[in-house]
């Protein structure tokens, strides 16, 4: 179903980092926004755990989740994220 990525089978790993840093100049054709969508399925380790999962970073300011000390661990349908953006040098 379209491009992903997948950090691949880490079963029975632990203690293991994944990283994905992206480093964009954007032309906007309309609004500013920057607008995605994601699906996550990592492992819950509790509401106020930071263990496995999901951060988005703009700028290096965390946005998504709002709560710097939570992760997203498990969406297990596809969301749209959308947040506001300046425009930037």
């Amino acid at each position: 179903m379209g491009n992903f990525i997948s950090n691949g089978n880490t079963t029975g790993m632990n203690n293991m980092d994944s990283h994905l840093y992206l480093s964009a100049q954007f032309t906007r054709s309309s609004g500013n926004f920057i607008r995605f969508t994601y699906r996550v399925d990592a492992q819950n380790c509790g509401a106020l755990t930071a263990c496995d999962g999901l951060r988005f970073f703009i700028d290096n300011v965390q946005v998504l989740p709002a709560n710097p000390l939570q992760l997203i661990s498990t969406a297990l349908s596809w969301q749209t994220a959308s947040f506001p953006v300046s425009p930037g040098a």
